[in-house]
């Protein structure tokens, strides 16, 4: 078997408003209390007790670890910026350094300063200007100490949960024209982050949610079409605006969409038996089909920024686990540049509208008492990472 290399990014992810806890300028603080729904609160207290989620990194002989910055912690009003929340941030990231973990950095996962939300968020006309204005801090107080940034964490997902599934902020159902204004917008929210964070040294890319699609019936042109749509509508449509200002390919795998009309407009496939928690089909062979074919497409080496499943129990996500890696194995075997995977999620977080009842974390949390401690399956992946690695 020639195993990957030693340089190879082994690690788990997370995002700020998920875990950190105590995000009271964001715009989903807001939501939740409007709109009665369970409530982040202190979430994983990632804020205050991230040596702690660290040295369990270290004990799983993880070598990287992907966090975001929030926004709107760094910038709780229009005018302020946040002078202790830089230093924590830069805090958090020397110490990962010191412990021979590679930091990726993402400047946007779904949040917004409530200032900017509450003036329209991406529809404002400044919004471009205030995350210019945003990046440039960024890259000033933090540029120096990261090598991979993430501009914008599954921008795709967003606009459908956002403005036309109307499940999160700021719920507009069915908005197709913001909707597509939203798009561009964030199309050109990346380029003025890659413009500004791009140095000889460092790594750009966004990460995006990419689906396996597949069409059953191939005789029906309405299938075809469908899959189109998916392809140039969803995150596939940004990879392949945005290709040319990329280092690498974030790919965060999850989905496998069957289309077969008029049976099945898009979806998992319904004949599956093997699901998560959510009900969300277990494919395996996917993030092998989605790596080859986002190399085809954008000809970057691939980082597999998000893979996880929700097990409460933890039955499943060994096998998870040990399939995905299989088969990423596979596509690098075969030529397909990988340069690491990192696993949904390090610790049980918040879910966004699903609150906290799903369990994507390799650590177990229990809220409370606010104790983490890793499951079977964090034990797993560490001899999965020591057995897909060369030695020398």
């Amino acid at each position: 078997m020639i195993k990957f290399p030693k340089s190879f990014l082994w690690g788990s992810a997370t995002s700020s408003y998920q875990t950190e806890g105590g995000n009271k300028h964001s715009d989903w603080w807001y939501w939740e209390i409007r709109n009665k729904r369970e409530r982040s609160g202190p979430a994983c207290d990632f804020w205050n007790r991230y040596p702690e989620y660290f040295e369990y990194l270290k004990q799983g002989g993880m070598n990287c670890f992907r966090l975001s910055v929030e926004w709107a912690r760094i910038q709780p009003q229009k005018n302020r910026w946040d002078a202790k929340a830089f230093e924590r941030y830069r805090e958090i990231i020397r110490d990962l350094r010191k412990e021979g973990i590679e930091p990726v950095v993402t400047l946007w996962h779904f949040t917004l300063p409530q200032w900017l939300a509450k003036t329209g968020g991406w529809l404002n006309p400044q919004a471009l200007a205030y995350f210019e204005k945003y990046v440039k801090k960024a890259q000033k107080e933090l540029g120096h100490e990261i090598r991979y940034w993430i501009t914008l964490n599954e921008p795709g997902v967003y606009i459908f949960k956002s403005y036309l599934e109307a499940d999160w902020p700021p719920q507009k159902g069915i908005a197709l024209f913001d909707a597509i204004k939203v798009r561009e917008v964030l199309v050109r929210a990346h380029q003025i982050a890659f413009s500004i964070l791009k140095t000889k040294i460092n790594f750009v890319s966004s990460a995006f949610n990419l689906s396996s699609d597949e069409i059953k019936n191939t005789w029906n042109p309405v299938n075809h079409l469908v899959k189109y749509f998916l392809e140039n509508f969803s995150d596939w449509g940004f990879l392949k605006r945005l290709k040319n200002e990329l280092d690498f390919i974030g790919i965060n795998y999850y989905f496998h969409n069957i289309i077969n009309l008029p049976y099945q407009v898009a979806g998992d496939n319904k004949k599956s038996k093997d699901r998560s928690d959510l009900g969300w089909e277990i494919y395996p062979k996917g993030i092998y089909l989605v790596s080859k074919k986002a190399f085809s497409i954008a000809k970057k080496p691939i980082m597999i920024t998000e893979n996880g499943i929700a097990d409460d129990t933890d039955k499943k996500r060994e096998n998870f686990l040990k399939e995905h890696i299989r088969w990423l194995h596979r596509a690098f075997e075969q030529g397909t540049p990988i340069i690491g995977y990192l696993h949904w999620s390090l610790v049980d977080n918040f879910e966004w509208a699903l609150g906290k009842k799903p369990r994507f974390g390799l650590l177990a949390m229990d809220y409370k008492k606010m104790k983490f401690l890793p499951r079977n399956s964090f034990w797993f992946y560490k001899k999965l990472i020591e057995t897909y690695t060369e030695k020398v």
